[in-house]
């Protein structure tokens, strides 16, 4: 009976003690899962606010990208239209027979290209030059001596546009009223106001791109001399009749025309 006694005795503090043991191991795995959790809280909580960041960064990076392809776009689109506004202004190549000199610019091979109306600057080796030209108007070199009384009203009569009467004959020389193959430009240079008439070679197509050309509207002002010479206005006519320039039709208006004045 004691032997039992003592068992149970023995027992009931082997009971005792693993109660307390499991409850102090059950006290410290819930400190430890609490623990856990709260580490696994922080840990997901870092994730998100990572997450939020790299959400918020690729937006901005969106974004940026959004407005960069935007102002790519522009800028294609305005590269385009400014492309095909080139390819509808008019243009044309030119080889320079006689004139080159008074412009300055290297060679005699241009380009002419209108950018406004009535005006046009040259491209001398791929390059546009800064000085713009009033095109006062483009002439075939046959039909000059048909139109000599219009060219005149430039060159020799009323305003004295281009000066001696002689330039006109000069540049054209033996090819006046002959030659299907060249033309005159008519220039005047929108700074200095300095006249300049070019001789070109003029072929059919070069002819049709001239055509698309806008002369110049402008009216350009030249005050007469208080002096006028009629003699040498008359000279000036007489030397245009004897280079075939004026019939003797033309010759005769133009003559009653300057005694008249």
């Amino acid at each position: 009976m004691g032997l039992f006694s003592e068992l149970k005795k023995e027992l009931s503090g082997v009971g005792k003690q693993f109660k307390e043991d499991a409850k102090k191991t059950s006290a410290e795995f819930k400190k430890d899962i609490k623990k856990s959790n709260n580490q696994f809280a922080s840990e997901i909580q870092e994730i998100k606010d990572d997450s939020k960041r790299r959400s918020k960064d690729l937006n901005d990076h969106i974004e940026k990208t959004k407005k960069k392809l935007a102002t790519d776009i522009e800028h294609i689109k305005s590269d385009y239209r400014e492309k095909e506004k080139e390819q509808r202004r008019p243009k044309v190549k030119i080889e320079v027979i006689n004139g080159d000199a008074v412009l300055g610019y290297e060679g005699y091979k241009y380009e002419m290209i209108q950018f406004n109306v009535g005006e046009v600057q040259f491209k001398v080796k791929g390059e546009i030059q800064n000085e713009t030209f009033a095109l006062l108007n483009f002439e075939r070199s046959e039909n000059i001596k048909k139109s000599a009384l219009d060219v005149a009203g430039w060159t020799f009569a009323g305003n004295m546009f281009f000066g001696k009467a002689g330039a006109l004959a000069g540049g054209l020389g033996a090819q006046t009223g002959k030659d299907k193959s060249t033309a005159a430009l008519f220039l005047v240079n929108k700074g200095t106001k300095k006249k300049v008439m070019l001789i070109i070679k003029c072929d059919s197509k070069t002819l049709e791109k001239l055509s698309s050309f806008t002369l110049s509207q402008d009216e350009i002002e030249e005050k007469q001399p208080k002096t006028y010479d009629k003699y040498e206005q008359l000279e000036k006519v007489a030397k245009l009749k004897e280079q075939g320039i004026l019939t003797d039709e033309e010759f005769k208006r133009e003559k009653d025309k300057i005694l008249n004045t």
